[in-house]
C-alpha cells in the first residue's frame, strides 16, 4: 500500500507541490512566522508584480482562438460533414508554453531571494491553475453522466477522474495519454514546469541554469522513448524546451535591452507566417517546427509592447484574461455548433465552424466571469485544510 502511494506521489507534480507547501507551513506553525508564510502563499504579503504586458495578454487570446478553430474543424467533421482539418491551430499550445516560461520569470523575480519564495510561488501557481481546472473537470463529469454515449473521445472512469484532478499522466482506453478533459494534457506539462522552477528557487542557483538543465535533460531522454511508452514517461518530450525559450526571452528583456522596430516586426511576422503555413514537410521535431516560431512571436510581441498598449482595448484585454477559461471549456460546448448546423440542415461548413468557435469562446468567457467565485470557494477549502493538516502530520509523527 505504501509502495503504491509513493509511486503515485512521485508521478504527480501537483502532489509534490502541495506536499512542499503544506509541510513548510506545518514546520513553522509554532513559530512567529507562520501567519506571514501562510499569507505569502494564500494571502499575498509577497506580491508578484503583475507588470502585465498588454501585447502578451492579446496574444493569449490569439493562441486560444487558434486552438478553438482547429477543434471547430474537428467537431464539424465529426458531427456535421467531413472536411479537412486545420492542424496548425494546435500550435497555439506552443505559444502558450513560451508565454508561460516568459511570465514565470517576469513575474517571480522578487521571490528569488526570499526564504520561502518557492512556497509563495507554488501557492500562487496552484491557486491560478487548479480551481478552474477542477471545476471544468467536474462539469465534464456531469455532462458525461447526463449524456451517456454522446461523448466521442472520453469514457467515464473513476481512476481517470482522480488521476486527472491530481495531474497524473494516464493512458486512456483509446491509447492517448491525457486526462478526462482532453486539453488538460498541457496542464500536466505546466505543473511539471512549476515544480522544476520551484526547485530552482530552493537551490538558490540560477533558475535559468537549473531549469534549463532539467528541461533539456527531459527533452534529450525523449529520443530514447519507445512508441508504446508507459504513462510516467509522458514528461520525456521535447516540447518542454519551449518553456526554456520563454525564460530566455524574459531574461533578455529583464536587462532592458532595446530592440529595433524592424527586428521586432520581422520576428513577429516571420513567427506567425511559419506558424500558420508550415506543414513540417521536413519532419522537424516539435520544439523546432512549432517552438521556434512561437518564440519569435513572443519575442516580437514583447518588443512591440509600446505599440500594443495603443491598440489593445478592453475587449481584447478581457478575452486575453479569459483565454485560460476558453481553452478549458470550449471542448465541452463548442460541438453544439456542429450539432445545431446539422439539425438546421445548413449547407455551409464555414457556418458550422464559425458557430462552434463562437460558442466555445462565449462559454469560456462566461466561465471567466464566474471564476472569482470559484476561486473564493477554493481559498476557503484550502484554508480549512491548512488548519487541519498540521495536526494530522503531528499525530502521525511526520
Amino acid at each position: 500500500m505504501a509502495g503504491n502511494h509513493t509511486s503515485r506521489f512521485s508521478r504527480s507534480p501537483i502532489l509534490l507541490l502541495l506536499s512542499l507547501a503544506v509541510k513548510s507551513l506545518w514546520y513553522l506553525q509554532s513559530g512567529q512566522h507562520t501567519g506571514r508564510i501562510t499569507n505569502q502563499i494564500f494571502g499575498g504579503l509577497i506580491e508578484m508584480p503583475s507588470r502585465r504586458l498588454e501585447g502578451l495578454q492579446a496574444l493569449r487570446f490569439i493562441a486560444a482562438a487558434m486552438v478553438v478553430v482547429t477543434h471547430a474543424t474537428l467537431y464539424t467533421s465529426e458531427r456535421f460533414r467531413p472536411m479537412p482539418l486545420w492542424p496548425n491551430g494546435t500550435r497555439g499550445v506552443d505559444i502558450f508554453f513560451v508565454i508561460s516560461g516568459f511570465v514565470i520569470v517576469w513575474s517571480s523575480h522578487n521571490l528569488i531571494d526570499k526564504p520561502y519564495g518557492w512556497a509563495a510561488f507554488l501557492g500562487k501557481r496552484i491557486n491560478r491553475i487548479v480551481p478552474l481546472y477542477w471545476f471544468a473537470t467536474s462539469i465534464k463529469v456531469l455532462i458525461m453522466l447526463a449524456t451517456a454515449g454522446l461523448a466521442l473521445h472520453s469514457v467515464l472512469d473513476t481512476s481517470l477522474v482522480i488521476n486527472s484532478l491530481l495531474f497524473i499522466p494516464t493512458r486512456k482506453l483509446d491509447g492517448q495519454i491525457e486526462p478526462l478533459l482532453g486539453v488538460g494534457w498541457t496542464l500536466n506539462f505546466e505543473m511539471m514546469f512549476y515544480a522544476v522552477f520551484a526547485i530552482s528557487l530552493i537551490t538558490k542557483r540560477s533558475y535559468v541554469q537549473v531549469c534549463g538543465m532539467i528541461l533539456l535533460l527531459l527533452s534529450s531522454i525523449s529520443v530514447l522513448r519507445g512508441e508504446n511508452f508507459p504513462a510516467w514517461q509522458f514528461y520525456f518530450n521535447n516540447i518542454v524546451v519551449e518553456f526554456l525559450f520563454g525564460m530566455l526571452i524574459a531574461v533578455y528583456f529583464e536587462k532592458e535591452r532595446s530592440v529595433s522596430r524592424l527586428l521586432a516586426w520581422s520576428s513577429f511576422a516571420l513567427g506567425f507566417i511559419w506558424t500558420l503555413l508550415s506543414r513540417n514537410q521536413l519532419g522537424l521535431p516539435r520544439w523546432l517546427d512549432c517552438g521556434v516560431p512561437a518564440a519569435l512571436i513572443v519575442f516580437g510581441t514583447v518588443a512591440l509592447e509600446s505599440e500594443a498598449r495603443r491598440w489593445v482595448g478592453k475587449p481584447l484585454r478581457f478575452l486575453g484574461a479569459a483565454s485560460y477559461a476558453i481553452y478549458l471549456f470550449h471542448p465541452m460546448f463548442a460541438p453544439i455548433g456542429a450539432i445545431l448546423a446539422a439539425r438546421l440542415h445548413v449547407q455551409s461548413i464555414t457556418f458550422s465552424v464559425t458557430l462552434c468557435w463562437i460558442i466555445g469562446v462565449s462559454v469560456g468567457s462566461a466561465a471567466h466571469l464566474i471564476e472569482p467565485y470559484i476561486n473564493a470557494c477554493w481559498q476557503a477549502m484550502i484554508k480549512s485544510l491548512l488548519r487541519y493538516w498540521p495536526d494530522t502530520f503531528h499525530k502521525r509523527g511526520v
